[in-house]
């Protein structure tokens, strides 16, 4: 593996944590190898080391296997648009009506048309996902069913503002991706990023590891935005932490360009957050884990993703798990090593014993989950991770 820090471009780092046995579960283009949480020892910036390529990660957000959240229907109408007028109040005061705004990774295209609706008619958004584009191109938008890495000369220095939105930090070729998102960028223009903030991560009652599913590439804290601006050549106007939609916590950052880059400090600020949810993240499981272990009962573990298969590495190996199960085709077949025997993930008409419990792996879509389980006429007893 040999993945540079995105930040400064080291190559000297340090392993965390394993993230995955088995990138394959992302999609049959990744390779069927392991996959790290690493900090650069140069700057300390926390990323996922892995020999998958960008290419593997461009297949897989325009594939079955990634859904883009619709906020509207996520979280409802008054609190995505209280998260929308957020972000409006922190750019509004760079940008008029006239503006050229692009909207870089805009998932259905929802914060485009709030703009749109408040006055703002040079709205271009650019998302990879030709649903997204449907989506898009519905609201009445100006939109190119593209990537960060789109290589327009038309677009070259057009833009006031550019909205980077939840996007960055799933992109493995980031370097490549600021420069390009720079290149468009009028030499006055505002560069609006948004991402996870990690110092925050445990604040939140979320399912153990949940910020660490294979998309999530780079871990940001407010000391991560500091170097990036001076290793990528920009001045970060202004910054701020808040909890988005009442669900978890993000910084957002203003950037401007200044043509310059400058040397970066090293911060264990990532590092020791990162630290902190991992630790927690596994105490959290303690309870519902000890239990199985004393119990030894038979464990069918149900719904193996992006967002669960770390749970595969180490959590169940002194439980006695029979059986992987996942409804996605695409993932059936894939092979784990868990309580010292190999297990290949079936469909549920694989389904051995109905004496057997069914662990439900993602909490965010329990319900979803246990009412399939239900709905195909199994009585075993039903177990999740809270």
């Amino acid at each position: 593996m040999n993945v540079k820090c995105p930040i400064c471009s080291g190559e000297h780092k340090k392993v965390m944590t394993l993230l995955s046995t088995n990138l394959k579960v992302m999609g049959s283009s990744f390779p069927n190898t392991k996959s790290y949480i690493v900090s650069c020892d140069d700057c300390g910036t926390v990323y996922i080391d892995t020999d998958a390529t960008q290419e593997d990660f461009n297949n897989y957000y325009n594939s079955g296997f990634s859904k883009t959240i619709s906020y509207y229907e996520a979280f409802g109408e008054k609190i995505t648009n209280d998260y929308f007028n957020n972000i409006y109040q922190g750019i509004k005061g760079y940008i008029t009506f006239e503006s050229q705004i692009l909207d870089m990774g805009a998932g259905h295209g929802e914060f485009s048309k709030y703009l749109l609706d408040l006055g703002y008619k040079n709205i271009l958004a650019i998302d990879p996902s030709e649903k997204n584009c449907e989506d898009i191109k519905n609201y009445g938008l100006n939109y190119i069913q593209n990537d960060s890495f789109i290589n327009d000369d038309t677009l070259k220095e057009k833009f006031d503002l550019i909205i980077f939105s939840h996007a960055l930090e799933h992109i493995l070729d980031f370097q490549h991706s600021v420069e390009n998102i720079k290149s468009m960028l009028k030499k006055d223009g505002i560069f609006y990023l948004e991402v996870p903030d990690s110092k925050k991560y445990c604040n939140v009652n979320f399912p153990s590891f949940f910020f660490f599913t294979y998309e999530h590439l780079i871990h940001f804290t407010q000391e991560t935005f500091v170097n990036f601006a001076k290793s990528y050549g920009l001045d970060l106007v202004q910054s701020n932490t808040f909890l988005k939609c009442e669900s978890y916590y993000v910084i957002n950052g203003i950037f401007k360009k200044n043509g310059k880059s400058e040397p970066i400090q090293y911060t264990d600020e990532t590092k020791n957050a990162v630290e902190r949810y991992l630790k927690y993240s596994k105490e959290k499981l303690i309870p519902v884990i000890k239990q199985l272990e004393d119990s030894q009962e038979e464990l069918i573990l149900w719904g193996v993703g992006a967002s669960t298969a770390q749970l595969l590495n180490d959590t169940f190996d002194k439980c006695n798990v029979i059986q992987l199960i996942d409804n996605n085709p695409s993932r059936q077949g894939i092979e784990f090593n868990i309580s010292n025997k190999k297990l290949k993930i079936k469909s549920p008409s694989d389904v051995s014993k109905e004496e057997s419990s069914i662990v439900v792996l993602p909490i965010m879509y329990k319900k979803s989950i246990i009412k399939q389980i239900q709905s195909l006429g199994f009585k075993n007893k039903i177990i999740t991770l809270e």
